[in-house]
Parts: C-alpha cells; sequence; structure tokens
C-alpha cells in the first residue's frame, strides 16, 4: 500500500490523514514542492520522519527516508511491520528534509491512526 502525500515548502500545510492497522508494512511517498509549485529536487537532501503520540513532543518511531531520484521531488518511508506492531492511538506525522547546505524545515505535518489488530 502507498500513501502518497503532497506537500509544499515553505508554507506548511496539513498531511491527510494516515489510518491503518498495527503491525502491517506501510509504505508512504512524499511529493515535496515549492510554494509556487515547482518540484523541489531532492537528491542531494537527507529526508527524516517522525511520529509522536498526539500532543506530546516525544518521538516514538523515527526513520530515514530515500530518495530514488524520479520523481526528483519524492522521498519515501517504509515502516515495517515490526514498526508499529505494539502501536495504538493517535500520532502526529513530521517529515523533516535537510538540504546539501545543511539547512532543515519541516514543510507539513499530519495525523496517523493506528488501530490495533483484531485477528
Amino acid at each position: 500500500m502507498a500513501i502518497t502525500q503532497s506537500m509544499t515548502s515553505p508554507t506548511t500545510i496539513t498531511l491527510s490523514e494516515v489510518i491503518f492497522v498495527a503491525g502491517t508494512k506501510q509504505i508512504l511517498n512524499f511529493d515535496i514542492y515549492t510554494s509556487g509549485c515547482i518540484a523541489v529536487n531532492l537528491n542531494a537532501s537527507t529526508c527524516t520522519w517522525k511520529l509522536s503520540r498526539y500532543g506530546q513532543s516525544d518521538s516514538v518511531l523515527s526513520k530515514n527516508g530515500s530518495v530514488s531520484g524520479s520523481p526528483i521531488n519524492r522521498f519515501v518511508v517504509t515502516l515495517d511491520s515490526a514498526d508499529t506492531a505494539t502501536l495504538d492511538g493517535k500520532f502526529i506525522q513530521q517529515p523533516k528534509i535537510t538540504d546539501l547546505a545543511g539547512d532543515s524545515y519541516i514543510p507539513s505535518e499530519g495525523y496517523v491512526s493506528i488501530r490495533p489488530q483484531t485477528v
């Protein structure tokens, strides 16, 4: 399952809510654009992703994103089933981009709801 989130930088926007069952593999695609809707070349950037419980600042999960180069403005975060197996509830996700000059920005954030497995 691939979830595509489009983000505009430097304007902070809210990502669509992501809902899934704990312990399932998820692939999150983030497409980054400037405020003028121009694709941002991420090939020389470091991309990370953090997940925190709603209302708390400490992250419960951090992942490195991978930049495939095609399209040039996309980075992908893969959540393996073990990453979320023990999680349940409402969370906030924040992707972070650090460019070649070392400047970092968080272009967006959004809700993640993780439901427990019932089977």
